[in-house]
């Protein structure tokens, strides 16, 4: 005749846990959010509603950690008010073995284990997206608040934009932007990025009067992010700009326009992704910003390459003459016999042609038809490379020395300048590989091919370096949170087991002692979670057995306590 399950004792148990479960999660979670909006709170970015809110979409990220030590709290208390009771004496002599007695607590933490699984794959990033609707598309807020602070608006790219005051004017209709904002008195630094030689020195700097800044929604080239911004588009146009830039000189300009974007910080981290989302990520890593700004860059120095070579050869070869549109939309053709680089400049210098003007000849064509003729004893172009919209093509500027300009029906020279510069020049005689649309696989295997040609060109290897670097250190992330998630279902499954079989072998003990014998090894657990999830992420899988040594630890230190239980 078999034994009927002890049901009554079973949901005593299963009320008792999850009623003390509940009660802590509750406590721990409100904690836990309020303390994570307590920053915002204090910088400006969130007003006293905004803060409330932010908490409320905070709680459930919280339980991801929040919810482990919760569920091992509440089943130590509840096994062990039951032990101090003697209600397990009464178990044990109506023959119920410590096995059966912890069967609540295996059920308990196997739902609670694929709860907070389900929880940290898929609810709590969409959570985290809400999170990020109240502070990373408050841009105004954001922006207006660094300015009070005296930090620097952005720094994308190596731009870093300070001003001393900042006003929102609201929304700009005409230009469909969500927000219009005004700078006075701002100081704009390019810094380069880019690892090597130059890494970290000023490329060019600029004062402004005033600014004007248009902010935009950018959702992105992913059709999933339709009606969800991943970053927010910054238009931004100085006026009245005295600059420099080294090796070049001193300039002045009317109005100078950047166009910013700064990256949604949840969505530019895959700590915030889905497990879909992460599997996906491998796949395209360009749906991450800071991978997508190298694959541009990349793709910008290959399109700059493939342009400076179709030059060369233009110049080598007779008529030696390339052709340009200029920004007002004139053609301007250069002729010159030779272009070669000078790593003193940085720049690529023209020889002038051969024959008795031996000049380098630029002509210049408006709409009318007028043509200008300008005759230069030396000359030297570059393609920007701060230029990473390639829509319209790769711009070329050109510095013209010892220049003379003649204009159609005039016999004599207009007189004679020092230098002449004509920037933003669009090359005509040849189209450019479309290379910003090629995803980074692609990119990387043109640099390749490239770099088999020309091993030693930097302005082709150094990008390529850097992407790739990029997608490994993606691919090694995305593969630490993934077993970071798993491991911590698993460490709260082996919590509440080892809350209970702790609560049943002290049963003596006073119920906060008993609960720091269960808590330590557990915070132990957890603390080695995140640091094998840092190696991982640093190291890739030789990291794996720190990130999981600490469950196994635990389940060991649970597995030998009840030995323990059992044997006496």
């Amino acid at each position: 005749m078999s034994r009927k399950p002890p049901t009554v004792v079973w949901r005593f148990l299963v009320a008792e846990l999850w009623r003390l479960m509940l009660l802590t999660a509750v406590v721990l979670v409100a904690t836990l959010a309020f303390a994570a909006a307590v920053k915002p709170l204090a910088d400006g970015i969130l007003g006293p509603l905004d803060t409330l809110k932010f908490m409320a979409f905070a709680m459930v990220p919280m339980l991801q950690y929040a919810l482990p030590f919760a569920a091992g709290f509440g089943a130590t208390l509840a096994y062990h008010r039951m032990a101090a009771d003697n209600e397990l004496t009464a178990c044990h002599a109506g023959g119920l073995s410590h096995r059966v007695v912890l069967i609540p607590a295996v059920i308990s933490g196997l739902v609670l284990a694929g709860v907070l699984l389900l929880l940290s794959n898929s609810t709590i990033p969409r959570f985290l997206q809400s999170m990020e609707g109240l502070i990373t598309e408050d841009a105004t807020r954001l922006l207006v608040s660094k300015i009070d602070r005296g930090e620097p608006i952005d720094q994308l790219e190596g731009l870093q934009v300070y001003a001393e005051e900042a006003h929102a004017l609201g929304p700009d209709p005409e230009r469909g932007a969500f927000q219009e904002i005004w700078l006075g008195r701002v100081l704009v630094v390019q810094i380069n990025d880019e690892e090597g030689e130059n890494f970290g020195q000023i490329q060019a700097e600029g004062f402004a009067k005033e600014a004007r800044l248009w902010l935009y929604p950018d959702h992105g080239n992913d059709p999933e992010n339709a009606g969800r911004s991943v970053a927010t588009r910054i238009e931004m146009r100085l006026f009245d700009v005295n600059g420099r830039r080294p090796g070049e000189g001193a300039f002045e300009q009317a109005t100078l326009d950047y166009e910013l974007r700064i990256p949604n910080a949840f969505k530019d981290d895959p700590k915030f992704l889905t497990w879909s989302e992460l599997r996906r990520l491998r796949d395209e890593p360009r749906r991450m910003n800071f991978v997508d700004a190298r694959r541009r860059t990349l793709a910008t120095h290959l399109a700059q390459r493939q342009t400076l070579d179709h030059l060369r050869a233009l110049f080598a070869n007779s008529p030696n003459a390339a052709q340009f549109v200029d920004p007002l939309g004139r053609v301007v053709t250069i002729r010159a016999s030779q272009m070669r680089w000078d790593p003193a400049i940085e720049r690529h210098v023209l020889r002038p042609l051969t024959g008795p003007d031996s000049d380098i000849v630029v002509t210049r064509v408006d709409e009318s038809g007028r043509i200008d003729e300008l005759r230069a004893s030396g000359a030297s172009l570059r393609a920007p490379p701060e230029t990473d919209d390639l829509e319209a093509g790769v711009r070329i500027d050109l510095l013209l020395d010892n220049v003379q300009l003649v204009r159609q029906g005039e016999d004599t020279p207009s007189g004679r300048r020092r230098e002449w510069r004509l920037d933003d020049l669009t090359p005509t005689d040849f189209g450019v590989d479309d290379f910003v649309s090629r995803d980074s696989a692609q990119l990387l295997d043109i640099a390749d091919a490239h770099l088999a040609v020309r091993p030693n060109d930097a302005f082709i290897e150094n990008p390529a370096k850097d992407l790739r670097k990029r997608i490994d250190n993606l691919n090694r992330e995305i593969t630490s949170k993934q077993h970071e998630r798993l491991a911590m279902a698993s460490a709260c499954f082996v919590m509440v087991l080892c809350g209970g079989v702790i609560a049943l072998r002290l049963r003596d003990a006073l119920p906060l002692q008993v609960y720091l014998w269960s808590f330590f090894p557990a915070l132990a657990a957890v603390l080695t979670i995140s640091t094998g999830q840092g190696m991982v992420h640093d190291h890739g899988a030789a990291g794996l057995p720190v990130l999981w040594g600490g469950v196994v630890l635990l389940s060991a230190f649970t597995l030998a306590q009840f030995y323990r239980l059992a044997r006496h």
